[in-house]
């Protein structure tokens, strides 16, 4: 059997290299709509692909200061100490998943962060291919 420090040392390894996908520098969603090929770049400098009917809903979704204003990809966050909950930090993003239908209407986000299940958040990444991120905090 192996000791919880191996595991702790194997999981924190697993977790660095998971992170080296991660976006630090989201682009502009007008940006990339004028892109043929619209990506980013990772942390390990490897493309970041966006899928461009995605783009194209999210675009569509959003009123034009916001489409101004939106970066991509929305990073979601996953504490360790609620792993089943993910959260968005950004109100651009929690108007735009209001606007998809993706969240109630009425569902406010509290003390800067919209709350959704982890699961959800997953749904959401595969349905918008590459506009959406996720940090493990």
């Amino acid at each position: 059997m192996v000791g919880d420090g191996a595991m702790e040392r194997w999981f924190a390894i697993e977790m660095l290299r998971f992170q080296e996908g991660f976006v630090t520098s989201p682009r502009p969603l007008h940006e990339l709509m004028a892109e043929e090929e619209p990506a980013a770049t990772t942390r390990k400098g490897e493309r970041h692909a966006f899928d461009k009917g995605a783009l194209a809903r999210i675009h569509d979704a959003l009123g034009p200061l916001d489409r101004r204003r939106l970066r991509l990809p929305v990073t979601f966050y996953v504490d360790k100490e609620m792993p089943d909950d993910a959260y968005a930090t950004d109100e651009v993003a929690a108007r735009l998943l209001r606007a998809l239908g993706e969240v109630p209407a009425d569902v406010e986000m509290r003390e800067g962060r919209l709350w959704l299940a982890h699961a959800r958040a997953r749904v959401l990444a595969d349905r918008y291919r590459g506009a959406f991120q996720f940090s493990y905090l």
